[in-house]
């Protein structure tokens, strides 16, 4: 359980460094945003212990990742400039994300998933 734990923070950890950075650059992806997330799938992949399991860990801590990239690039924005300004940058950063996830974090992350899987059962 614990281990399952440590997994999931790591990977929301890595996520979340990710999508903060696509929520203001939208789809000039670095090559770092693009590696960031396939290490996370990667890694819960060889470390999650089966197929499902593993889709079920990485996507759920992909999930919270992109809520709190939106929550803290939101926050300041509301804080200094008020509440209309939050909720305008809300929409240009979930439409980044959104597009950023679906273009190239989704596919991608399927196939290391299931490498990582593969590779975890071949070699153990």
């Amino acid at each position: 359980m614990l281990h399952n734990l440590l997994i999931a923070v790591t990977s929301l950890f890595l996520c979340t460094l990710a999508l903060f950075q696509v929520s203001f650059t939208g789809l000039a992806v670095t090559p770092l945003q693009i590696m960031l997330v396939l290490l996370a799938s990667l890694m819960v992949g060889l470390e999650a212990g089966g197929l499902a399991k593993s889709f079920v860990l990485f996507y759920t801590s992909y999930l919270v990742a992109s809520v709190v990239a939106v929550i803290l690039a939101r926050l300041p924005l509301d804080l200094l400039l008020g509440n209309f300004a939050g909720d305008l940058a809300t929409l240009v950063i979930a439409r980044n994300i959104l597009l950023f996830s679906l273009l190239i974090a989704f596919p991608l992350s399927v196939l290391t998933l299931v490498l990582g899987c593969y590779l975890s059962e071949r070699f153990t």
